[in-house]
């Protein structure tokens, strides 16, 4: 099945549809806000979805230009043909604001979508 990535966003602003995770205290944080960037000992992903991961088993990020950890790209699970991606939020980019994200597959980029980090 061929490749090529598109992020799903909310509204004409481009905000990525998805929501933020928060493992130490199962927190789950709304993108229509500014998102905390967590910290090494305290991390927080960014969990998007999209289509168009089709034959992909991986995935790489990008969030404001810093490389970011995609930990899972796969099925979305309840919807066919919807994929998730679970991106760690570097630390590094706390306080950044408006960011734009992309996933690359299969060497292919997807289109730009935003969050705010706070």
């Amino acid at each position: 099945m061929a490749t090529y990535p598109n992020l799903f966003s909310v509204g004409s602003s481009g905000l990525a549809a998805g929501y933020t995770l928060q493992p130490s205290s199962n927190a789950i944080g709304s993108l229509s806000q500014p998102v905390s960037a967590g910290s090494a000992t305290n991390p927080v992903y960014l969990v998007i979805v999209g289509s168009g991961l089709g034959s992909a088993t991986a995935a790489t990020a990008t969030i404001g230009g810093v490389n970011a950890t995609v930990t899972y790209a796969g099925p979305e699970g309840t919807y066919p043909g919807v994929d998730q991606y679970n991106i760690l939020i570097p630390p590094s980019l706390a306080g950044k604001g408006q960011v734009n994200v992309i996933v690359t597959a299969a060497g292919l980029p997807s289109n730009t979508v935003n969050i705010t980090i706070q």
